[in-house]
């Protein structure tokens, strides 16, 4: 005969078995649909891509979002995404049922890094192909490209009614800026030396006395602002910037006094 405390003890271990057998049951119907529902059947892509290759796209897309949408890792896919060339931002969301979202950014460049990288209008250094052979080229410090696209912009406004366009700059950080200018008509290339930090003025001085420099000498493509009272230009017979001798041209500035000329030089004074 079996005693009431057995009774009471029987009775409860077979609702602890019977929860139990329930608990087993509801994870394996939710590790069941975790694992064959919500499976991830679209890859959506969006925002404007002009350069982002479509082949890496299509590859992540396909190869490295697999399972669904809960096993997924979402970080992991976002920086797949995030490592392709030209990708400035990337966002990843789930959309239920079978769907992923993904919204993408891409670098603006503004000028090629010599010929190592490009370089964004925000200042980042990005690598990445670019075919558009319009881009100027910077030699510069990677962490001085600020400074740069600051004095590409200044210069590009100043000059901009000349009809002429930087295709060259370089920043060597000891206070030397170069650039090229490049234009059909009335110049083809220009090369400027300018020493100091007010560049700005220093182009708004070549602006104020671009037609005179060019009435001087209609075939000018070398000036060089790092006198303290004249420009150096290059003689017209020369056209190698290598291989020239300079002449002046007596251009006066608030601070600047008369100099003297020598030897086959012509005076051309600031």
């Amino acid at each position: 005969m079996i005693g009431l405390d057995n009774v009471k003890f029987i009775n409860r271990l077979a609702y602890l078995i019977g929860g139990l057998a329930v608990f087993i049951l509801i994870f394996s119907l939710i590790d069941y649909g975790i694992t064959n529902w919500f499976l991830v059947e679209n890859v959506i892509i969006t925002g404007e891509m002009n350069h982002i290759d479509s082949k890496s796209l299509v590859y992540i897309a396909q190869d490295k979002v697999q399972g669904n949408l809960f096993t997924l890792d979402i970080n992991e896919i976002q920086e797949d995404f995030f490592n392709m060339p030209w990708v400035k931002h990337v966002n990843v969301m789930r959309e239920f049922p079978n769907s992923i979202l993904v919204g993408l950014s891409e670098y603006s460049a503004i000028a090629r890094l010599g010929d190592e990288a490009l370089i964004a209008d925000d200042g980042n250094v990005f690598n990445g192909v670019d075919t558009d052979k319009q881009l100027p080229v910077f030699y510069v410090a990677e962490q001085n490209t600020s400074e740069a696209i600051a004095d590409f912009k200044s210069i590009n406004k100043i000059l901009s009614h000349r009809k002429v366009k930087i295709t060259e700059l370089a920043l060597n950080g000891f206070g030397i800026t170069r650039f090229t200018l490049s234009a059909e008509s009335p110049v083809t290339q220009l090369k400027v030396v300018i020493c100091g930090v007010q560049v700005e003025s220093e182009v708004r001085l070549l602006d104020q006395y671009w037609d005179k420099l060019y009435s001087i000498n209609p075939g000018l493509n070398y000036i060089n602002m790092c006198y303290k009272n004249a420009f150096a230009i290059n003689e017209m017979h020369h056209n190698s910037v290598n291989d020239m001798h300079t002449s002046g041209a007596h251009i006066p500035t608030a601070t600047g006094t008369s100099g003297s000329n020598s030897g086959s030089n012509k005076g051309v004074k600031k």
